[in-house]
């Protein structure tokens, strides 16, 4: 039986130059309704929008995946497969929320010797 075994890195969102990752930095999660699956938005112009899983922020290609009472789940939609999928924090006060990124990344199998195995 082959078992596949994926790691979850953790690390800050750190976009370099992207019109869509400034956009994102610049939001703040006002409000987080688990129980309804949606959520209100602060977008980078000041604007308000309540968005619900499923529905994209804005004009951006970020999808809400799910809603937590402290951060919303979004995935990029022009990534194909896992990819990375991103936190977006509640904010206080309306500052722009925290974002980071979880990046699959597939570890490389152990190196195994058996004692007695000459085929090594």
């Amino acid at each position: 039986m082959k078992c596949r075994f994926f790691a979850f890195a953790l690390m800050l969102l750190s976009f370099h130059g992207g019109a869509w990752a400034d956009a994102l930095s610049d939001m703040s999660v006002m409000t987080l309704s688990p129980g309804d699956g949606k959520a209100v938005i602060k977008g980078p112009t000041g604007k308000m929008m309540v968005v619900a899983i499923g529905e994209s922020l804005g004009d951006s290609p970020y999808v809400v995946r799910q809603v937590l009472t402290d951060k919303l789940l979004l995935k990029d939609s022009r990534e194909k497969g896992m990819g990375s999928l991103i936190w977006l924090h509640g904010s206080m006060s309306g500052l722009p929320s925290r974002v980071e990124r979880i990046e699959e990344v597939q570890p490389t199998p152990a190196d195994f010797s058996v004692p007695g195995n000459t085929d090594r």
